[in-house]
């Protein structure tokens, strides 16, 4: 039996992502101390990698009915208490597991690759997926190589930085499909064949994407991702989908 997952780094404990205490020391600066994020020692945000390198404190699919979270840093729940994700939200309503395979960085592609490699891996299914389907301008592989971030091995291209070459492959073809919409596609018609459950969304105003939108209304430590008050309504959502 496979792995049933791509391992992204190594399991490890630390309080900040790579650039992220920086960026704290400035927005306390400006924040105050009413800022909910202003003491670091009252209120650490603790980020624990299992031995896969995700942020979940399930490994492996339980015996039991579990869930699955994919996405990028808003499922992973950058600059936020791990409490405060959506999935730790959902499993706490539902009391059933749910394993949070968000990545931050990640490309709509590397959803697909992980939920392929969980389906094929013979292992009991999921009950139900909820993807966060991020930018579409991304793509992310699993690598041995290096990474400045913590417990981090993957390798991500983006054309957010005008990359003409990578955004002219990313919309080759003869369809206007890009690859980014061929992995959605795929994914989607892959867990239907699968008769699984599945819930998607976007957030940061990804519209590309024809799901639903769901608007960021606080945010998270670093003053750009998803807040704990977003999170709920991610949760709300998913569960009144369930």
């Amino acid at each position: 039996m496979s792995e049933p997952f791509y391992k992204i780094g190594v399991e490890t404990t630390y309080d900040f992502e790579y650039g992220e205490k920086k960026l704290h020391s400035r927005l306390r600066k400006t924040k105050g101390k009413s800022w909910k994020y202003w003491d670091i020692e009252k209120n650490p945000i603790i980020y624990e990698t299992n031995r896969f390198g995700y942020r979940s404190k399930t490994v492996l699919p339980p015996t039991g009915d579990y869930f699955v979270a994919c996405g990028c840093s808003n499922t992973y729940g950058y600059s936020l208490h791990e409490e405060d994700r959506y999935s730790n939200l959902i499993e706490s309503d539902t009391n059933i597991p749910v394993i949070n395979l968000g990545v931050c960085g990640s490309g709509p592609n590397f959803i697909m690759m992980n939920l392929f490699k969980l389906l094929s891996s013979g292992l009991k299914k999921p009950k139900a997926v909820f993807i966060q389907w991020p930018m579409h301008m991304r793509m992310t592989f699993p690598t041995q190589g290096r990474s400045s971030y913590p417990g981090r091995t993957f390798l991500r291209l983006t054309a957010e930085d005008n990359n003409r070459d990578l955004d002219q492959f990313i919309r080759a073809g003869d369809t206007v499909e890009t690859y980014s919409m061929f992995s959605f596609n795929c994914t989607i018609n892959f867990l239907e064949q699968y008769n699984l459950k599945h819930i998607s969304f976007s957030v940061n105003n990804e519209k590309f994407f024809p799901i639903k939108q769901i608007e960021r209304t606080d945010k998270a430590r670093d003053d750009l991702h998803m807040g704990s008050n977003s999170n709920k309504r991610i949760a709300n959502y998913i569960l009144e989908q369930l």
